[in-house]
């Protein structure tokens, strides 16, 4: 496993190379993960790289794009990124899942939005069941790797996309972790070098965000043209600027006002500004527990996801002991972590949300997980 095999885009194995300084991978169960490694400059490898502009690396089942390349006192440092990170190299216009043809839920929009924005190089491999079908849109570009890992998010799923030397095919994979019977802990010698954080800077339960009005064109209030109505859920987040003075819907307007809709519950206001408004998103938290933010989002569902991220507050890293990531456990899977804070130990249940797995000389030195809260 530990040889290290260079490809083309194509699945053309250009080089085998079994000599190197160090090699560290940074893998995600939801997200781009890193690669990186220090080679001699006088080797092959050098030639390689500078013939080839597109590379797979591949370390047993770890594979990553590379992204950058290095000559610095007589040593070449490549960096990569995780293969999925093609992934974010494809845009996803505004939608709303609504509108979409899929069923699954998270799973099924996840899929979606591969095959119809990668179908031209990615094929959709394995998949799971889904729960969360809530509506899920964006009103501005995004990546398709951002919309993939938001959607997950909601369910607690992973992804991973294969890059298939067998079949020749870059291959779409939806993974879910598993409970693990497994009690990380210094004191059961299963980890060392323990690092425990919480981080309640950055928090929030609630927040607001700046939406834009759909502007409508004019409206005569003296005669209702076009004809408007009170309290209908449609006209939610709508503006018209004021043709005329009159007064309609108990209220009086000037030329150059806008009537707008804030609420979902369809009601109209005056306003002086046609453009946008600030919409709040509620937690579950009330009086001193209840913390605002002021969310850079597009709309609801979009604020919900930057929302959630910020309610991720304590983490454990550590180095693990007679572990092995593929063999005891997997990315997403779940384990019970027991640390010991003063003469207390507090017992948390938590996903392995990412490792750091790193080899000098040709073997394994390390392996450290980070953990989330579930």
């Amino acid at each position: 496993m530990n040889d290290l095999r260079f490809y083309n885009f194509d699945f053309k194995l250009l080089h085998i190379e079994h000599d190197f300084s160090a090699v560290c991978w940074y893998l995600k169960y939801n997200s781009t993960g890193t690669f990186e490694a220090e080679f001699a400059s006088s080797g092959p490898l050098a030639s390689l790289c500078a013939e080839n502009k597109y590379m797979v690396v591949c370390q047993g089942d770890f594979q990553a794009i590379i992204t950058h390349k290095q000559v610095k006192n007589n040593r070449l440092i490549l960096n990569g990124r995780t293969v999925n990170f093609l992934l974010e190299k494809r845009c996803v216009p505004p939608f709303s899942s609504s509108s979409l043809n899929f069923s699954n839920g998270s799973c099924g929009l996840a899929q979606y939005i591969v095959s119809t924005y990668c179908n031209d190089f990615v094929t959709l491999g394995k998949s799971v069941t889904s729960t969360e079908n809530s509506e899920f849109s964006r009103n501005s570009m995004n990546s398709a790797l951002d919309v993939i890992c938001a959607c997950l998010d909601r369910d607690n799923l992973g992804h991973r996309l294969i890059f298939d030397t067998e079949k020749k095919q870059w291959i779409f994979d939806i993974i879910k972790g598993e409970e693990k019977n497994i009690i990380l802990s210094d004191d059961t010698l299963t980890t060392y070098d323990s690092e425990y954080t919480q981080n309640i800077l950055d928090y929030a339960t609630s927040g607001y965000f700046k939406k834009l009005y759909s502007y409508e064109g004019q409206w005569n209030p003296a005669n209702n043209t076009p004809a408007l109505t009170n309290k209908t859920a449609s006209n939610y987040a709508k503006a018209y600027k004021v043709s005329s003075d009159g007064t309609y819907f108990g209220i009086k307007f000037a030329k150059d006002d806008y009537i707008v809709c804030k609420t979902k519950d369809g009601t109209w206001e005056k306003s002086n500004n046609g453009n946008c408004f600030w919409e709040y998103v509620p937690g579950d938290k009330q009086g001193v527990y209840r913390w605002d933010s002021i969310l850079s989002a597009e709309d609801e569902s979009e604020a919900k996801s930057i929302l959630l991220d910020m309610k991720t507050t304590d983490r454990l890293a550590a180095k693990l002991r007679n572990l092995e990531l593929g063999k005891d456990f997997n990315l997403g899977d779940i384990v019970t972590t027991t640390l010991r804070l003063g003469e207390k130990h507090i017992s948390l249940k938590q996903r392995i949300n990412a490792v750091t797995i790193w080899y000098e000389k040709g073997s394994v030195t390390g392996t450290k997980p980070e953990l989330k809260d579930i």
